[in-house]
């Protein structure tokens, strides 16, 4: 896992930067495309583009009623800092041109170990889990015309965590213990010796 002073505390921070570490391996493959946001107006391109569409993101961990934390840590504080990890499925679509050989280009290039260390590798705090496979989607234009296109979905995984610094410090915690023993002594008698037993010594 990322080291923890690392990962953010903004879930939008971690998001963003599984999103710029996309577009920068795309963009080193395939330079001289354009890559454009699919949830905008798309322009009349005479060159060819690529869109990019976070399709769905949920918890990593998810069990149906909350994404459960993948990491757990109460420091002697009592700061309790828990670390989450989300995925969201992107789909990318090319157009134009050779459009299944780019991104046929794109998925060699992810499953290449040296440029997917590069883009996601370094610190731990995003991820890449599955690449899906190229498949050629070719789009009608003006009701007659077909144009080239292709598509394939890859889902990121990023990291973010929550900590909360309301807990006490654990050396001011009431954790003392009693216990009782029992010594039989000289002429059948008993007698009961309360023990206070303190963890934090």
């Amino acid at each position: 896992m990322a080291d923890l002073n690392a990962i953010p505390s903004d879930e939008e921070t971690s998001y963003n930067k599984g999103a710029a570490a996309l577009y920068n391996l795309i963009k080193e493959v395939l330079p001289n495309h354009k890559l454009i946001a699919s949830d905008v107006d798309l322009p009349k391109e005479t060159t060819p583009y690529i869109t990019l569409n976070p399709m769905e993101s949920g918890g990593f961990q998810d069990n149906g009623i909350g994404n459960k934390p993948i990491y757990t840590k109460i420091n002697d504080q009592g700061v309790t800092t828990k670390v989450y990890q989300e995925k969201c499925t992107w789909r990318i679509r090319s157009y134009k041109d050779k459009a299944f050989f780019s991104l046929k280009k794109v998925k060699s290039a992810v499953e290449n170990d040296e440029a997917h260390y590069r883009h996601f590798g370094k610190d731990g705090v995003i991820g890449l889990t599955s690449i899906g496979s190229v498949r050629r989607t070719p789009t009608v234009i003006d009701f007659q015309k077909m144009e080239n296109s292709a598509t394939m979905l890859i889902t990121l995984t990023y990291l973010h965590k929550y900590v909360d610094d309301t807990g006490q410090p654990i050396d001011k915690l009431d954790l003392k213990l009693k216990s009782k023993s029992t010594t039989s002594v000289e002429g059948g008698i008993t007698r009961e010796t309360d023990t206070v037993v303190d963890p934090s010594k």
